[in-house]
């Protein structure tokens, strides 16, 4: 299954993963949606992930956020693509970075990432939709929804 993991961004490049049979394969940064676009479909995107958006920003960033992913289901809609919205405390959670100071975050997030995939990046965007994408994998291996 070829995964898309995003990491919704409106005030910088958004930040997204692909994943192969399990396996990342790509990772990038994207000023819009349309270059991102072309990306699913060039690579036969089944699946793409994203995170949900919650009520702890203010409402303008709320609002921008929201239709930023909302751009995306959109897109996925008009091709056929199944998406899916994972709430930022579940990936984090998962991944043991709940409750750690941001320093130590992303120092802990290039960690696992670097010992899970061999892959290292220090952008903490690109590190998050690698994570997001881990963690549906992980999950889908669990047999879990």
């Amino acid at each position: 299954m070829n995964i898309l993991s995003i990491d919704v961004a409106i005030t910088k490049p958004t930040a997204y993963a692909l994943f192969i049979n399990n396996e990342l394969k790509y990772h990038e940064k994207s000023e819009g949606l349309k270059e991102m676009e072309h990306y699913f479909l060039i690579h036969n995107v089944d699946l793409i992930v994203t995170e949900d958006m919650y009520h702890n920003k203010n409402i303008g960033t709320l609002k921008k956020l929201c239709y930023e992913v909302g751009k995306i289901i959109y897109i996925a809609d008009l091709h056929n693509i199944k998406y899916c919205l994972v709430r930022p405390i579940d990936w984090q959670v998962h991944h043991g970075l709940t409750l750690r100071s941001n320093t130590y975050i992303s120092k802990f997030q290039k960690q696992i990432i670097q010992n899970t995939t061999g892959v290292e990046t220090d952008d903490d965007d690109i590190q998050s939709a690698i994570l997001i994408g881990l963690y549906v994998i992980e999950r889908a291996r669990l047999g879990m929804e």
